[in-house]
């Protein structure tokens, strides 16, 4: 069985990093900023991770197959009904530009950033919505207003809480100031 707060956390960080993006982002920018260029780089790179790692852990979990790179994980997940060809085909494309990206290769080409943004943002949406679908999990009410993250369910056992009400709870949106100060206030999935 998939461990489902793995899972969210990293399916909730995907969603996050796409709505820094709507919100934050500048990528007309990114030519002549630098640091709007690293801004939305090391962004999308952490997505596309995210995502990489959520795919990682539920071929090996589901016992799909061994892939031998990184974008043989959405192949196998395709070849079990998880993901769709044509998405499976954009992540595969993102898990190059990711690896680009970490392995300095050569400079990243700012005409890819501004595909992969203006053309494939949703697609990282559509890999969180085909995992929570293919697993039964509520997606997040409003993936693109306020910050939301999945409680974790190993902080109280002992409180009776079942595994759905946990999957269920979102955070509150929390201001922008450091992990370590935020408070967190539950509430239900809408």
């Amino acid at each position: 069985m998939v461990d489902g707060d793995l899972v969210l956390k990293k399916l909730s960080f995907v969603e996050s990093r796409v709505r820094e993006f709507r919100t934050m982002a500048r990528p007309g920018l990114i030519e002549a900023d630098i640091r709007e260029e690293r801004f939305v780089v090391h962004t999308l790179q952490l997505a596309i991770q995210a995502a990489l790692d959520s795919a990682s852990y539920i071929v090996s979990d589901q016992r799909l197959g061994e892939p031998e790179t990184n974008r043989q994980l959405f192949d196998l997940l395709a070849k079990d009904g998880w993901l769709s060809a044509e998405l499976t085909d954009s992540l595969r494309d993102m898990t190059g530009f990711r690896n680009l990206v970490v392995h300095g290769y050569e400079t990243v080409d700012p005409r890819i950033v501004r595909d992969i943004i203006d053309n494939h943002l949703g697609d990282l949406l559509a890999f969180t919505k085909a995992i929570r679908d293919k697993l039964r999990w509520p997606t997040m009410a409003a993936p693109l207003r306020g910050r939301c993250a999945i409680v974790r369910c190993l902080r109280s056992r002992s409180s009776g809480a079942s595994s759905a009400a946990v999957r269920a709870a979102h955070l509150a949106p929390a201001a922008r100031t450091p992990r370590s100060r935020r408070t967190v206030v539950s509430r239900p999935c809408r």
